[in-house]
């Protein structure tokens, strides 16, 4: 999974392993994650709910600092999709459609991964 985060003309990409399951998804926006009654959610407006483990494995970008962990972080996140938006632990991000420098860099990433 890629994530691209942007200001103005600031911008930088965190390409991510994930390994996820779908949380149980009971009635409405209630959703289990966890294994007992103590794990059960609200999350409103969700499509899908994941529990994942994450890997950032590149980042790109042009800022002086990364607003990214380092490259090899391993970390566990729910992960929830709504219809314009993902969030992510704390943070919620837009989904936006991509630009022409976006698909250029996907499809390096599918070539580099192609690669190895």
């Amino acid at each position: 999974m890629i994530f691209k985060k942007q200001y103005k003309e600031q911008f930088e990409y965190g390409v991510f392993k994930i390994r996820a399951t779908n949380a149980t998804h009971y009635v409405g926006p209630i959703y289990s994650t966890g294994q007992s009654i103590l794990g059960l959610r609200i999350y409103s407006g969700a499509n899908e709910v994941w529990k994942a483990k994450m890997e950032l494995i590149d980042k790109q970008g042009n800022l002086k600092e990364s607003t990214f962990e380092e490259v090899g972080e391993k970390f566990s996140q729910l992960m929830v999709f709504r219809d314009a938006s993902v969030e992510l632990g704390d943070f919620e991000y837009d989904q936006r459609a991509p630009t022409s420098q976006d698909e250029n860099f996907v499809n390096s990433v599918l070539n580099e991964l192609r690669d190895n």
